[in-house]
């Protein structure tokens, strides 16, 4: 199968430069002046890699800009979402600068070279036979990112790590800040459903000083990150609002995931199967009855520490924690956990239920006024 490619410039005399070099490269190819023209192409065409000039006017008869080829490259890569396309830009010297072609490289762009195109080093023959190469299309053939036939996303239990997500049987690497937002997320309100919070309260929760402009790139880059990692790995579209959903009333879980931390062995319970006895406080009332009026106001949860705010959001999602919950959780030395737990018991955030040797932790009940 012959290779072809889409040649994206308004310059008559690059695109007749560019044609020599594929005909002498025995690849095929069709040209667009414009924006409107390479869509249109698009449409009716498939290709082997594209060949863009990002300052291309959308129509004749309109000035070029930059931006313009920014959208195009973003609508080449959704085009080609399943498919290695490369993209190749081609840079000038007025206002395309190399640090701009980078840019673009880091928004899915394959390489980029210089105009004129060099006769010697990084040529565009060069370019173009790295970047087939790379994506395996040197044989004519698309190597596929996902399956050929994409699988929509439709829930799935999303398991929290310390340093990745597992959702859909497959990896996610996660920052510290991504996890702490997740966290914060994952926790229930009392009727069941996920907590909405606003991007001032989020950042207030897990210290992002850039405010809800940070919160916002931290959603934006897990949407992204998570997106992209299905669709390669798993074959899975997921679209934006599938796991973290947004609007008016804040952000919180889509309600067809299920969010579980590594080390729990369910959202609804810890088990323990260390028979040691979790120290109460002499005064805890061992009332194992249920009781619907337990606290959930975390607005100090920031003068925690990590263990304490993750024992606090287990809580509040109903789990029943022991002292080794949080050992085995973090590593920690027992009597680190005990002391965790004892000031939560003292700044009257705990309570301990139950037999010493079989009891629990759960949010401090309220007392009827």
């Amino acid at each position: 199968m012959t290779l072809k490619a889409l040649v994206i410039d308004d310059d008559a005399g690059i695109v007749e430069s560019v044609a020599d070099i594929l005909e002498s490269l025995g690849h095929n190819y069709d040209s667009a002046e414009t924006q409107e023209a390479a869509r249109g192409l698009l449409e009716e065409n498939e290709y082997s890699y594209v060949l863009l000039d990002l300052e291309v006017p959308v129509r004749k008869g309109r000035l070029p800009r930059v931006q313009n080829g920014e959208n195009l490259l973003a609508e080449i890569k959704r085009r080609y979402e399943f498919q290695s396309v490369p993209v190749i830009i081609m840079t000038g010297h007025g206002t395309d600068t190399p640090e701009l072609a980078v840019e673009m490289m880091k928004k899915g762009a394959a390489d980029y070279v210089t105009k004129p195109f060099p006769a010697r080093g990084k040529t565009l023959d060069r370019a173009i036979h790295e970047a087939l190469t790379s994506s395996g299309r040197m044989d004519g053939k698309a190597r596929r990112k996902g399956s050929a036939r994409a699988t929509k996303f439709s829930g799935a239990e999303l398991v929290i790590y310390s340093r990745k997500i597992e959702l859909a049987r497959t990896e996610i690497p996660i920052s510290p800040t991504m996890r702490k937002l997740l966290i914060q997320l994952s926790r229930r309100q009392s009727n069941g459903k996920y907590v909405s919070l606003s991007g001032d309260e989020l950042a207030a929760r897990i210290g992002c000083k850039r405010g809800q402009n940070g919160v916002s790139g931290t959603v934006r880059d897990l949407r992204n990150r998570t997106s992209e990692i299905l669709k390669a790995e798993a074959g899975i579209t997921c679209e934006r609002q599938d796991i973290i959903q947004s609007g008016k009333f804040g952000y919180h879980f889509n309600s067809w995931i299920t969010i579980r931390e590594a080390g729990s062995v369910s959202r609804r319970a810890v088990s323990d199967t260390n028979h040691d006895t979790d120290e109460p406080d002499p005064d805890t009332n061992h009332d194992t009855g249920n009781d619907t009026n337990r606290a959930t106001d975390d607005t100090n949860d920031t003068d925690l520490n990590e263990r304490q705010q993750w024992v606090v959001g287990q809580l509040a999602n109903g789990v029943e924690l022991r002292v080794n919950a949080v050992v085995t959780r973090f590593g920690c030395a027992t009597a680190t956990a005990k002391r965790d737990l004892a000031k939560l018991k003292q700044a009257s955030r705990i309570e301990f239920v139950g037999p010493s040797r079989t009891g629990h932790y759960r949010l401090k009940t309220k007392k009827p006024r």
